[in-house]
């Protein structure tokens, strides 16, 4: 390291650590100098006239002590004691500074957080009002509806109508619904009301067939038919948690939805225009072009419980299933979000909605209410006849009385709900009354009637509307706005890959030749691993959201496949991992004074594959080296995600990959050193065996070593012979440089000739497996395999369920 940065030594706790470390290790210890390490290494040789190799040994010493060894590398064990007390003083000076900081700096806005746009919203409004397309008007609305307010209070029965005869739902053990019928036809706004635990999101989900996890009785039919694979492509499921990718905006989440969704016979234009028409409806014009941010930033609730419901609005479906969306709202913008909803019913659109205890005033605006029961029963029939069906049984409400919450406690599933013999028999009740006989009778005319499937089905047996062409264009282009707009990721990786290509370039500065040299050649080289941990974590985060839209909202939505994630996720990170690749190397090689011509090519194609491979490995472990080398690190975390269910997995499985990969290379424990368990099968199977094998080769093979005084041994000659007739066989036979040969008082000695014999020492013969190039094959063929795995195991975890460990 250069002298200028020398001042890191003291301001690193690290370097602290590390001496009192080593001394503590290795005082009291002698190092046995024996074999290849004595020298010269001649028969009968007299231990006076030898040497050691080892760092400290003296001439004539065959035994070199541990705190000499230590004292050769600049480590000093009077030190341990100064060096516990630095430590105390930086972690105090770290604890107070931070301490300091929290007091004093801000990192996030204090107050409201204002809303973020993308681009000029003026201007995007205006050309995407004066582009849309006016005769297009009558196709906007599935069932033939327009948006004019000419047209409240008159719904369209035009479409299929969705019902269901007799439900019931399981949950393990338990029966969660029992004998529920009802029905929900093109115009209809439908509240499903009941108490926490009653089981209105379980219906919900068992109807609309969105995450439903139990088992599904009775009868359920769809346009008269069971609902067959077009079903999922023509209903819309707006989940009660708000899950968007918070860096896109709200015309791109939909525009998003649309090109994805919508039937294949609508052109391109007919689906953004129809994305101009819902932007319209439920009043997002203004705010089309801001982004759509997280529950701390960016649009607040009630904008985006909107666009949780544009985002379904803009697929055409035939019917929208809305979960809670008045949850977390104030009274004004529930009431708001009803209106919204209420407007789409008397457009056409069939609404069904569950809603936990109403006010009156937004229990009014609903056509029909169906109650469950804390039994699993139902009640159902039009909002306004709720009040006169109690009546006739005795149960009178007060004057003023919410009408929502007097159907819940009177029937038993409310608050303050009646355990009396009057608040237990209703579903008996229900089921004799003659408001059941007729709903029992809508539905068989509903049945009976029916609906062609062509009104809702486009002639296509696929699951999804888009291409997986289109799929992963349309996925891609999503994660790398994101990826742009999320500013502290790519901030973090390029930061990470500038400040450690610096640190080691500047360290290991304008290298020379000497064995020492080549020491720290390697070293240069190994620094290439660190940046896993960096990386890995971040990519792990990413997709863990990533896959976390697909399985609880897009996937079920049909909007993309599972192989469309993969491939976004993967072509989305590519181009960032090689940016920094080629930061990285131009940073590190050059700096170094590492050799030009073929050698600096090949780092340079290794580091590349490096950073894809740790992408690659990140995603697979949620799921369940210079140009191969940036490859490596993008597969490897999309492999980590595949095989993981959630993050805690993942970091776990990380940690026990990189450090196998760490020591097991035969870079920090040569081959020879390394355990016979370990080395006849863990050395070969461990892809930075090839990674840092193919790259030492490049940078120490056909080296000429030149040895400087300091890197010189030296030993005293018998009386009577020089230099030369003493150890210039040996230093022939191994390959030695023996730099004085007429002098007979004091030998110089440098041990190496090329850097082929300090490759020999870590197993890496340059004729081995076809050299640097053969170890590229392998690493690429570690690559190539790690790719297929994101595929396999992101399909077995996520689409087959297979368990991949015991304990998962």
């Amino acid at each position: 390291m250069p002298d200028i940065f020398g001042w890191l030594h003291y301001v690193n706790p690290v370097f602290y650590g590390f001496e009192n470390l080593l001394v503590n290790e290795f005082v009291g210890l002698s190092i046995v100098c024996d074999g290849v390490n004595a020298i010269p290494d001649v028969p009968n040789a007299d231990p006076r006239y030898q040497t050691c190799s080892i760092p400290g040994a003296q001439p004539g010493q065959v035994n070199v002590p541990g705190s000499q060894y230590a004292e050769a590398l600049g480590f000093d064990f009077d030190h341990r004691w100064r060096n516990i007390g630095i430590m105390i003083a930086i972690t105090t000076a770290y604890v107070l500074a931070g301490a300091l900081g929290s007091e004093i700096m801000r990192f996030a806005p204090q107050g409201g957080t204002p809303i973020v746009y993308a681009k000029d919203s003026s201007k995007m409004q205006a050309a995407s009002r004066s582009s849309r397309d006016i005769e297009k008007e009558a196709t906007l609305f599935p069932n033939g509806g327009t948006s004019s307010d000419s047209d409240i209070g008159k719904p369209h029965r035009v479409g299929p109508a969705l019902t269901w005869k007799d439900l019931t739902v399981d949950v393990g053990d338990k029966q969660i619904l029992k004998g529920i019928s009802s029905y929900v036809r093109p115009g209809d706004f439908i509240a499903l009301c009941g108490a926490s635990g009653a089981g209105k999101t379980t219906l919900l989900t068992a109807l609309s067939q969105t995450n439903f996890a139990g088992r599904l009785g009775g009868e359920v039919r769809f346009g008269g038919k069971e609902p067959g694979s077009a079903f999922k492509k023509a209903t819309g499921f707006a989940q009660q948690q708000d899950l968007h990718d918070g860096t896109a905006t709200v015309r791109e989440a939909l525009e998003f939805s649309a090109l994805l969704r919508q039937p294949k016979h609508y052109s391109r234009e007919e689906k953004l225009a129809y994305v101009d028409h819902i932007l319209d409806l439920l009043e997002l014009v203004e705010v089309q072009h801001a982004l759509i941010g997280d529950a701390e930033s960016g649009l607040g609730v009630e904008l985006t419980k909107r666009v949780t419901i544009a985002v379904e609005l803009v697929a055409r479906p035939k019917i929208l299933f809305a979960d809670e969306p008045t949850s977390g709202l104030d009274s004004q913008g529930a009431a708001h979000i009803v209106d919204y909803l209420r407007r789409l019913s008397h457009n056409g659109q069939a609404v069904l909605v569950t809603i936990h205890q109403p006010s009156a005033s937004l229990f009014a605006k609903f056509d029909r209410f169906l109650a469950l029961s804390s039994e699993g029963k139902q009640l159902f029939g039009p909002v306004q006849k709720v009040l006169p069906y109690f009546e006739r049984y005795g149960a009178v409400p007060l004057p003023g009385t919410n009408p929502a919450e007097f159907v819940l406690e009177t029937v038993g599933a409310g608050i303050n709900a009646r355990n009396d013999d009057k608040g237990t028999d209703w579903a008996t009740r229900w089921n004799e009354s003659p408001e059941a006989e007729n709903v029992a009778a809508e539905i068989g005319y509903i049945q009976k009637q029916g609906s062609s499937l062509e009104d809702f089905e486009d002639g296509s047996l696929e699951d999804y509307n888009g291409s997986i062409f289109t799929q992963t264009w349309l996925l891609t282009v999503r994660i790398m706005k994101n990826q742009w707009r999320n500013v502290p990721y790519m901030y973090s990786k390029i930061w990470v890959h500038v400040v450690s290509a610096t640190l080691v370039g500047l360290t290991f500065f304008q290298m020379g030749t000497g064995p020492q040299d080549l020491q720290n050649r390697s070293f240069s080289v190994f620094f290439i691993v660190f940046l896993v941990n960096a990386i890995v974590n971040t990519i792990l985060l990413r997709f863990f959201f990533a896959r976390l839209y697909w399985m609880y909202r897009e996937g079920p939505s049909k909007i993309y496949s599972w192989v469309a994630l993969c491939n976004a996720s993967i072509l989305a990170e590519i181009p960032g991992a090689l940016a920094c690749g080629v930061v990285y190397y131009l940073l590190w090689y050059f700096p170094s004074g590492l050799p030009l011509g073929e050698a600096a090519g090949y780092v340079f194609l290794v580091v590349l594959t490096y950073e894809v491979f740790q992408v690659r490995d990140s995603i697979s472990c949620v799921l369940a080296r210079d140009r191969l080398a940036d490859t490596l690190q993008v597969l490897l975390g999309l492999f980590m995600m595949a095989v993981s269910p959630d993050l805690g997995v993942a970091g776990n499985i990380l940690v026990f990959i990189v450090c196998t990969m760490n020591w097991y290379n035969g870079l920090i424990v040569p081959y020879d050193q390394m355990q016979v368990f370990w080395r006849y099968w863990l050395y070969y199977l461990n892809p930075f065996t090839y990674l840092l094998g193919g790259l030492v080769m490049a940078v120490i093979e056909g080296v000429v070593v030149v040895c400087a005084d300091s890197d010189l041994q030296t030993f005293s000659p018998p009386p009577g012979q020089t230099c030369g007739t003493y150890a210039g066989s040996w230093a022939s036979s191994a390959s030695a440089q023996l730099m004085n040969p007429s002098a007979s008082d004091s030998c110089s000695v440098c041990i190496w000739t090329t850097g082929d014999q300090y490759l020999e020492g870590f197993n890496l013969d340059p004729q081995q497996w076809g050299g640097i190039w053969g170890f590229w094959g392998i690493f690429l063929a570690f690559t190539v395999s790690n790719l297929i795995l994101v595929y396999f195991l992101t399909w077995a975890t996520m689409i087959k369920r297979w368990k991949m460990f015991y304990f998962f």
